[in-house]
Protein backbone atom coordinates (compact mmCIF):
# COMPACT_ATOMS: atom_id res chain seq x y z
CA UNK A 1 0.00 0.00 0.00
CA UNK A 2 1.60 3.23 -1.10
CA UNK A 3 -1.09 5.91 -1.00
CA UNK A 4 -0.62 9.02 1.10
CA UNK A 5 -2.22 8.29 4.48
CA UNK A 6 -2.59 12.03 5.12
CA UNK A 7 -5.08 12.27 2.26
CA UNK A 8 -7.82 10.92 4.54
CA UNK A 9 -7.36 11.80 8.22
CA UNK A 10 -10.20 9.46 9.23
CA UNK A 11 -8.16 6.42 8.15
CA UNK A 12 -5.13 5.22 10.05
CA UNK A 13 -2.96 2.17 9.55
CA UNK A 14 -0.60 -0.12 11.42
CA UNK A 15 2.29 -2.41 10.53
CA UNK A 16 2.21 -5.31 12.98
CA UNK A 17 5.19 -7.38 11.84
CA UNK A 18 8.64 -5.74 11.93
CA UNK A 19 12.08 -7.02 12.99
CA UNK A 20 14.92 -4.96 14.45
CA UNK A 21 18.59 -5.73 14.98
CA UNK A 22 17.59 -7.33 18.26
CA UNK A 23 16.75 -10.39 16.14
CA UNK A 24 17.55 -10.70 12.43
CA UNK A 25 16.69 -7.20 11.21
CA UNK A 26 19.12 -4.41 10.33
CA UNK A 27 17.47 -1.33 11.86
CA UNK A 28 17.37 -0.22 15.48
CA UNK A 29 13.98 0.05 17.19
CA UNK A 30 14.30 3.85 17.10
CA UNK A 31 15.03 3.84 13.36
CA UNK A 32 12.00 1.63 12.78
CA UNK A 33 9.67 3.94 14.68
CA UNK A 34 11.07 7.01 12.93
CA UNK A 35 10.55 5.37 9.54
CA UNK A 36 7.01 4.39 10.54
CA UNK A 37 6.27 8.00 11.44
CA UNK A 38 7.59 9.21 8.08
CA UNK A 39 5.41 6.60 6.38
CA UNK A 40 2.31 7.96 8.08
CA UNK A 41 1.61 4.94 10.26
CA UNK A 42 -0.40 5.39 13.42
CA UNK A 43 0.93 2.27 15.11
CA UNK A 44 3.45 -0.54 14.81
CA UNK A 45 4.48 -3.67 16.66
CA UNK A 46 8.09 -4.76 16.98
CA UNK A 47 7.97 -8.54 16.63
CA UNK A 48 11.52 -9.78 17.01
CA UNK A 49 12.22 -13.50 17.08
CA UNK A 50 12.20 -14.99 20.58
CA UNK A 51 13.20 -11.72 22.27
CA UNK A 52 11.63 -8.57 23.68
CA UNK A 53 14.89 -6.67 24.24
CA UNK A 54 14.02 -3.92 21.75
CA UNK A 55 10.55 -3.09 23.05
CA UNK A 56 11.41 -0.50 25.68
CA UNK A 57 13.51 1.46 23.18
CA UNK A 58 10.75 1.24 20.56
CA UNK A 59 8.12 2.47 23.03
CA UNK A 60 10.30 5.39 24.08
CA UNK A 61 10.79 6.30 20.43
CA UNK A 62 7.04 6.03 19.90
CA UNK A 63 6.55 8.85 22.38
CA UNK A 64 9.04 11.00 20.49
CA UNK A 65 7.65 10.34 16.99
CA UNK A 66 3.96 10.08 17.96
CA UNK A 67 3.63 6.44 16.87
CA UNK A 68 1.84 3.93 19.08
CA UNK A 69 4.04 0.91 19.74
CA UNK A 70 2.32 -2.22 21.00
CA UNK A 71 4.30 -5.09 22.46
CA UNK A 72 5.11 -7.87 20.07
CA UNK A 73 7.16 -11.02 19.59
CA UNK A 74 7.46 -13.86 17.08
CA UNK A 75 7.87 -17.25 18.74
CA UNK A 76 9.09 -20.33 16.88
CA UNK A 77 7.03 -23.47 17.42
CA UNK A 78 6.75 -26.89 15.78
CA UNK A 79 4.00 -29.25 14.66
CA UNK A 80 5.13 -32.61 13.20
CA UNK A 81 8.60 -31.13 12.47
CA UNK A 82 6.96 -28.26 10.60
CA UNK A 83 7.88 -24.71 11.63
CA UNK A 84 4.93 -22.72 12.95
CA UNK A 85 5.49 -19.11 13.96
CA UNK A 86 3.24 -17.51 16.55
CA UNK A 87 2.98 -13.73 16.84
CA UNK A 88 2.14 -12.29 20.23
CA UNK A 89 0.74 -8.81 20.89
CA UNK A 90 -0.28 -6.63 23.84
CA UNK A 91 1.35 -8.85 26.47
CA UNK A 92 3.24 -7.58 29.52
CA UNK A 93 6.84 -7.91 28.34
CA UNK A 94 8.09 -7.48 31.90
CA UNK A 95 6.06 -10.44 33.18
CA UNK A 96 8.51 -12.59 35.17
CA UNK A 97 7.47 -15.97 33.77
CA UNK A 98 7.30 -14.60 30.23
CA UNK A 99 10.82 -13.17 30.45
CA UNK A 100 12.14 -16.39 31.98
CA UNK A 101 10.81 -18.48 29.10
CA UNK A 102 11.94 -16.08 26.39
CA UNK A 103 15.44 -15.96 27.92
CA UNK A 104 15.51 -19.76 27.71
CA UNK A 105 14.62 -19.64 24.00
CA UNK A 106 17.38 -17.08 23.42
CA UNK A 107 19.96 -19.32 25.14
CA UNK A 108 18.82 -22.28 23.07
CA UNK A 109 19.40 -20.20 19.93
CA UNK A 110 23.06 -19.84 20.98
CA UNK A 111 23.32 -23.60 21.61
CA UNK A 112 21.91 -24.28 18.15
CA UNK A 113 24.30 -21.82 16.51
CA UNK A 114 27.27 -23.48 18.22
CA UNK A 115 26.26 -26.88 16.83
CA UNK A 116 25.84 -25.47 13.32
CA UNK A 117 29.23 -23.75 13.46
CA UNK A 118 30.86 -27.01 14.54
CA UNK A 119 29.27 -28.81 11.57
CA UNK A 120 30.51 -26.11 9.20
CA UNK A 121 34.01 -26.40 10.58
CA UNK A 122 33.89 -30.16 10.04
CA UNK A 123 33.15 -29.46 6.36
CA UNK A 124 36.10 -27.09 6.10
CA UNK A 125 33.99 -23.93 6.31
CA UNK A 126 35.95 -22.19 9.03
CA UNK A 127 33.94 -19.64 11.00
CA UNK A 128 33.79 -19.33 14.75
CA UNK A 129 31.18 -18.26 17.24
CA UNK A 130 32.86 -14.92 17.86
CA UNK A 131 32.32 -14.04 14.19
CA UNK A 132 28.71 -15.21 14.33
CA UNK A 133 27.93 -13.35 17.55
CA UNK A 134 29.53 -10.22 16.10
CA UNK A 135 27.04 -10.43 13.23
CA UNK A 136 24.18 -10.95 15.70
CA UNK A 137 25.25 -7.91 17.74
CA UNK A 138 22.54 -7.23 20.31
CA UNK A 139 20.17 -9.65 18.65
CA UNK A 140 19.00 -13.20 19.24
CA UNK A 141 21.38 -15.23 17.07
CA UNK A 142 19.96 -17.14 14.12
CA UNK A 143 20.91 -18.81 10.86
CA UNK A 144 21.06 -15.49 8.92
CA UNK A 145 23.90 -14.35 11.19
CA UNK A 146 25.78 -17.59 10.56
CA UNK A 147 25.26 -17.17 6.82
CA UNK A 148 26.61 -13.62 7.01
CA UNK A 149 29.73 -14.88 8.80
CA UNK A 150 30.29 -17.56 6.16
CA UNK A 151 30.09 -14.98 3.37
CA UNK A 152 32.40 -12.56 5.16
CA UNK A 153 34.91 -15.38 5.68
CA UNK A 154 34.97 -15.91 1.92
CA UNK A 155 33.40 -19.36 1.80
CA UNK A 156 30.32 -18.32 -0.22
CA UNK A 157 29.32 -15.53 -2.59
CA UNK A 158 26.02 -14.73 -0.87
CA UNK A 159 23.77 -15.85 1.96
CA UNK A 160 21.33 -17.57 -0.39
CA UNK A 161 24.03 -20.02 -1.44
CA UNK A 162 24.91 -20.65 2.22
CA UNK A 163 21.31 -21.60 2.94
CA UNK A 164 21.13 -23.69 -0.21
CA UNK A 165 24.34 -25.62 0.47
CA UNK A 166 24.44 -25.79 4.26
CA UNK A 167 21.81 -24.11 6.44
CA UNK A 168 18.48 -24.80 4.75
CA UNK A 169 16.17 -27.57 5.89
CA UNK A 170 17.94 -30.82 5.13
CA UNK A 171 21.23 -29.00 4.52
CA UNK A 172 24.48 -30.63 5.60
CA UNK A 173 24.97 -28.22 8.52
CA UNK A 174 21.31 -27.85 9.45
CA UNK A 175 20.48 -28.28 13.12
CA UNK A 176 16.98 -28.53 14.56
CA UNK A 177 15.90 -25.63 16.72
CA UNK A 178 14.71 -25.91 20.30
CA UNK A 179 11.17 -27.19 19.92
CA UNK A 180 8.05 -25.97 21.64
CA UNK A 181 4.49 -26.64 20.63
CA UNK A 182 2.18 -23.88 19.40
CA UNK A 183 0.04 -24.58 22.46
CA UNK A 184 2.96 -23.62 24.73
CA UNK A 185 3.59 -20.42 22.76
CA UNK A 186 -0.09 -19.46 22.78
CA UNK A 187 -0.41 -20.10 26.51
CA UNK A 188 2.75 -18.14 27.29
CA UNK A 189 1.41 -15.09 25.45
CA UNK A 190 -2.07 -15.40 26.94
CA UNK A 191 -0.76 -15.81 30.50
CA UNK A 192 1.14 -12.53 30.06
CA UNK A 193 -2.08 -10.76 29.08
CA UNK A 194 -1.67 -10.85 25.30
CA UNK A 195 -3.25 -12.22 22.15
CA UNK A 196 -1.68 -14.75 19.77
CA UNK A 197 -1.74 -15.00 15.98
CA UNK A 198 -0.59 -17.58 13.44
CA UNK A 199 2.13 -15.83 11.43
CA UNK A 200 2.29 -15.94 7.61
CA UNK A 201 0.64 -19.34 7.07
CA UNK A 202 1.27 -20.92 3.70
CA UNK A 203 -1.63 -21.16 1.26
CA UNK A 204 -1.33 -24.96 1.30
CA UNK A 205 -1.22 -25.32 5.08
CA UNK A 206 -2.95 -28.53 6.12
CA UNK A 207 -6.41 -28.09 7.55
CA UNK A 208 -5.55 -30.30 10.51
CA UNK A 209 -2.82 -27.86 11.54
CA UNK A 210 -5.14 -24.88 11.26
CA UNK A 211 -7.78 -26.70 13.26
CA UNK A 212 -5.23 -27.66 15.93
CA UNK A 213 -4.18 -24.02 16.31
CA UNK A 214 -7.77 -22.80 16.48
CA UNK A 215 -8.61 -25.46 19.07
CA UNK A 216 -5.54 -24.39 21.05
CA UNK A 217 -6.95 -20.90 21.45
CA UNK A 218 -5.05 -18.83 18.88
CA UNK A 219 -6.68 -15.39 18.68
CA UNK A 220 -6.24 -14.83 14.97
CA UNK A 221 -4.33 -15.25 11.72
CA UNK A 222 -1.91 -12.96 9.91
CA UNK A 223 -3.87 -12.42 6.68
CA UNK A 224 -1.79 -9.59 5.18
CA UNK A 225 1.83 -10.46 4.40
CA UNK A 226 4.27 -9.82 1.53
CA UNK A 227 4.31 -13.51 0.60
CA UNK A 228 0.52 -13.79 0.45
CA UNK A 229 -1.15 -13.56 -2.93
CA UNK A 230 -4.54 -11.82 -3.01
CA UNK A 231 -6.10 -15.28 -3.22
CA UNK A 232 -4.22 -16.46 -0.13
CA UNK A 233 -5.18 -13.36 1.85
CA UNK A 234 -8.85 -13.85 0.94
CA UNK A 235 -8.63 -17.54 1.85
CA UNK A 236 -7.35 -16.80 5.35
CA UNK A 237 -9.80 -13.92 5.80
CA UNK A 238 -12.61 -16.36 5.14
CA UNK A 239 -11.21 -18.75 7.75
CA UNK A 240 -10.99 -15.88 10.25
CA UNK A 241 -14.61 -14.95 9.63
CA UNK A 242 -15.82 -18.54 9.78
CA UNK A 243 -14.19 -19.18 13.16
CA UNK A 244 -14.78 -15.71 14.63
CA UNK A 245 -11.07 -14.97 14.89
CA UNK A 246 -9.10 -11.74 14.49
CA UNK A 247 -6.80 -10.83 11.63
CA UNK A 248 -3.49 -9.04 11.61
CA UNK A 249 -0.86 -8.15 9.05
CA UNK A 250 2.37 -6.39 8.34
CA UNK A 251 5.45 -6.07 6.22
CA UNK A 252 7.67 -8.62 8.02
CA UNK A 253 10.37 -6.04 7.36
CA UNK A 254 13.99 -6.96 8.11
CA UNK A 255 15.54 -4.13 6.06
CA UNK A 256 18.06 -6.50 4.51
CA UNK A 257 19.79 -5.24 1.36
CA UNK A 258 18.33 -1.80 2.01
CA UNK A 259 14.77 -2.96 1.33
CA UNK A 260 12.58 -1.20 3.87
CA UNK A 261 8.98 -2.33 3.50
CA UNK A 262 7.60 -0.73 6.66
CA UNK A 263 4.08 0.48 5.90
CA UNK A 264 3.83 -1.31 2.54
CA UNK A 265 1.50 -4.04 3.84
CA UNK A 266 -0.53 -2.34 6.56
CA UNK A 267 -3.78 -3.19 8.29
CA UNK A 268 -6.42 -0.77 9.49
CA UNK A 269 -5.95 0.47 13.05
CA UNK A 270 -9.32 -1.02 13.94
CA UNK A 271 -7.52 -4.39 14.02
CA UNK A 272 -5.56 -3.20 17.06
CA UNK A 273 -8.74 -1.98 18.73
CA UNK A 274 -10.22 -5.46 18.35
CA UNK A 275 -7.04 -7.01 19.71
CA UNK A 276 -7.23 -4.80 22.79
CA UNK A 277 -10.80 -5.89 23.43
CA UNK A 278 -9.79 -9.56 23.08
CA UNK A 279 -6.79 -9.11 25.40
CA UNK A 280 -9.02 -7.49 28.02
CA UNK A 281 -11.55 -10.32 27.69
CA UNK A 282 -8.78 -12.94 28.05
CA UNK A 283 -7.50 -11.22 31.19
CA UNK A 284 -10.96 -11.24 32.78
CA UNK A 285 -11.90 -14.76 31.71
Amino acid sequence: MTENYDSDPTISYADLHIHSYFSDGFLSPTQIVEYAAKSGLRAISLTDHDTVEGLDEAMAAGGVFNVEVITGIELSATIDDRDIHILGYLFNHHDENFRKQVDLYKRERVNRAEKIVQKLNNFGVHVDMDQVMARAGKGAVGRPHIADAVVLAGFAKDTNSVFRDFLGYGGSAYEDKYKISPEVAIRLICDAGGVSFLAHPSFGMKQKYLQQLISSGVSGIECTHPKHTPEASLYFQNIVQRHHLLQSGGSDCHARDGNIFIGKFPVHYSMIEKMKLQAAYNSNA
